[in-house]
């Protein structure tokens, strides 16, 4: 089951290919948080992009989103709890990608952004 679906700007353009590039690492991304690749848990993400520390019984409403920060200068992840949207940054590779994630969500408790 996806939990999170990606809001893409429309097939075939530049944006689009760079949304669909980074959808890429963040299904890697999942997969390795699941693996213990990294420093934080699947647990610490969905409180990050929702609020909530365990999926509803009956899911979120309304359904939780991604899309994509394609402003210069955004590294980190964003997230709008309210509306369980979580905002992944554009980076080139799957490395600078996952310092990014790792470091905005486990600094985010600490700066109010989560």
């Amino acid at each position: 089951m996806i939990l999170f679906q990606a809001e893409l700007s429309p097939p075939g353009s530049n944006r689009w290919r760079l949304e669909k590039k980074v959808e890429g690492f963040w299904r890697d991304f999942l997969l390795d948080v699941e693996d213990g690749v990294f420093e934080i848990t699947l647990d610490q993400l969905l409180v990050f992009g929702s609020g909530a520390d365990r999926i509803p019984a009956l899911g979120f409403s309304p359904q939780p989103t991604l899309s994509f920060i394609h402003e210069t200068g955004r590294k980190y992840p964003e997230a709008n709890t309210c509306l369980v949207k979580l905002k992944l940054p554009i980076h080139n590779t799957y490395e600078v990608f996952t310092k990014y994630m790792c470091e905005g969500i486990v600094q985010a408790p600490a700066f109010g952004l989560a």
